[in-house]
């Protein structure tokens, strides 16, 4: 089963951390993600606001969070 498949995958690459076995894009209406690593930043109400792409640091996203 596709179960077996991802623990196998994770523990393999030793991956600690979640991560989606499908592309959440479509039904979030985020069809244009081409570069990983990409972060969506939401609003307090559940609104969609920006999507940055690349690493980010504490100070980043404190600043789009004080906007």
């Amino acid at each position: 089963p596709k179960e077996a498949l991802h623990r196998d995958f994770y523990a393999r690459f030793k991956m600690e951390y979640p991560a989606l076995i499908k592309d959440p894009g479509p039904s979030l209406g985020l069809n244009d993600v081409s570069v990983v690593p990409a972060t969506f930043v939401y609003t307090p109400e559940g609104r969609f606001y920006k999507v940055l792409y690349g690493a980010q640091r504490r100070s980043s996203l404190e600043r789009i969070i004080r906007k």
